[in-house]
């Protein structure tokens, strides 16, 4: 007797009312189960193939076959409600945080199928509009869409219509998906074998990052606190600001790694009464009332022009209406690899970046402030700010894509000074490394005058090897061991 192989017995498809598998459920009930079953039957077995609330909408006529499709149709068949949903479901995904593949591979899951869905009934034209491509990049981690903008930007055809966007965007996103796919069974295979998992870009940049805090930021590794330092508190306290304000250090602790908004140690100073938030190190002496009015005013200036647009008006800010805008930064790792790749290094740290860019007349109007000093019984007078302020939310974008801008022009006149500001540059600090220290005065010079069309400004350049281009004072108090 020849053996015999037994098939499940087919189950009944099952709708549950999501408007996404309605069609898919009509289809495989009409071609599968009605050609099978007894016509008295159909009404019930279509009945015990529906959910809760997709019985609930066919109740009045659940007896009559016919009429049941037709109530299916007019609520779950309706192509307007289909694009809805499937649009709707792309824009309920979260966005994908740098480093999570998992989620990722989800993400373009969602994306390729809501298309596929569009493109089989016909309106695969209402994902290609700037709204839903807009939410799908933003959704993105930043590396993912920094490489989507430069792929774009290399093969989009100026003549393409809108609807190429799409079929770009949608090929683009399953090469990433094949490229994290291959990186997760890498790691799997990795980890099987008892290796070491190698960290992602992100992880190695935190790394790079995360250096032992400086107690004296005078005297590198010394076991006292700045302000226990005998030089530190030796120096006059033009001199001392001027070491935290190149050190990046906070002005109410002297530690770095925080800015003042976050420190938690932010109290007033209290030296011969003052009020003011601060250090006691840096406190203007009260008799120097020329000193104190000119810190007072800075520090008014300063705070204004950081919150204007951040401040609230009927509820409404400034800052709420601005796109940041895409990541322009070079990647911190990179950066960091290829400045350790020659004997001879150079750094230069580009002077009050933000302020060299000057923005439009329009843009002015949209920051004006009132301002009058300290003359109380003054009335205040109406000014605009000229330039990039730093509290703009896509202030960080304008300032790099300026910089490289002012590169790209003059490309052909100097190359190699181009590519050290396009590659080697992570926000206002630059990072090269050459062969000679000759080669390295030689680059120093190209730079400068590579910038200064563009109204930007080498502050100081450092070459390993070799004492501080244009040191100042503060800078050989550095230079000392206590």
């Amino acid at each position: 007797m020849k053996p015999t192989l037994k098939l499940k017995r087919m189950e009944l498809p099952v709708f549950d009312g999501d408007v996404k598998k309605y069609s898919r459920f009509k289809e495989d009930f009409t071609k599968f189960v009605q050609p099978s079953t007894h016509p008295d039957q159909l009404a019930f077995a279509l009945r015990q193939a529906l959910s809760r609330d997709p019985l609930r909408i066919i109740g009045p006529v659940e007896d009559e076959y016919e009429k049941m499709w037709l109530r299916l149709d007019e609520r779950f068949g309706c192509e307007r409600k289909l694009v809805e949903a499937i649009i709707k479901e792309v824009e309920n995904k979260k966005e994908v945080r740098e480093g999570d593949g998992k989620k990722l591979i989800e993400f373009i899951d969602v994306v390729e199928s809501s298309y596929r869905a569009l493109v089989k009934i016909k309106q695969e034209s209402e994902m290609s509009n700037m709204k839903v491509l807009g939410e799908i990049e933003r959704k993105l981690p930043d590396t993912v869409f920094q490489r989507w903008v430069r792929d774009r930007i290399k093969t989009e055809d100026k003549k393409a219509e809108k609807e190429d966007v799409i079929v770009m965007l949608i090929e683009f996103l399953k090469t990433e998906r094949k490229r994290v796919e291959y990186t997760m069974e890498t790691m799997r295979r990795n980890n099987s074998s008892r290796q070491q998992i190698p960290k992602s870009s992100a992880a190695l940049a935190a790394d790079v990052q995360r250096v032992p805090q400086q107690l004296c930021l005078i005297h590198d590794g010394a076991r006292h606190n700045t302000e226990e330092c005998k030089s530190y508190m030796a120096l006059k306290i033009e001199d001392r600001v001027s070491i935290l304000k190149d050190k990046r250090a906070c002005f109410c602790c002297l530690k770095t790694g925080h800015i003042f908004a976050r420190c938690w140690k932010k109290r007033p100073c209290g030296k011969n009464g003052c009020t003011r938030v601060h250090h006691p190190s840096i406190h203007f002496l009260v008799g120097d009332q020329k000193s104190q009015q000119s810190g007072t005013m800075a520090t008014i200036q300063n705070n204004m022009h950081n919150n204007e647009v951040g401040a609230s008006y009927k509820g409404h800010m400034l800052n709420d209406y601005w796109s940041k805008g895409p990541d322009l930064n070079n990647n911190l790792l990179a950066v960091l690899l290829r400045f350790r790749g020659e004997q001879v290094a150079l750094v230069g740290d580009i002077r009050k970046m933000f302020h060299s860019i000057s923005i439009s007349l329009i843009d002015q109007h949209c920051h004006r402030l009132l301002w009058r000093g300290l003359e109380t019984e003054k009335p205040p007078k109406t000014y605009c700010v000229t330039a990039v302020n730093f509290g703009d939310k896509p202030s960080s974008t304008i300032a790099i894509a300026a910089l490289r801008k002012t590169a790209e022009v003059s490309r052909e006149k100097a190359p190699e000074a181009a590519d050290t500001i396009l590659n080697n540059v992570y926000m206002d600090d630059v990072l090269q490394c050459v062969e000679t220290r000759e080669m390295a005065e030689r680059l120093t010079k190209e730079v400068d005058c590579l910038l200064k069309p563009g109204n930007f400004c080498i502050k100081k350049w450092i070459i390993s090897g070799e004492e501080v281009v244009g040191k100042s004072k503060t800078d050989l108090w550095r230079r000392r061991r206590y």
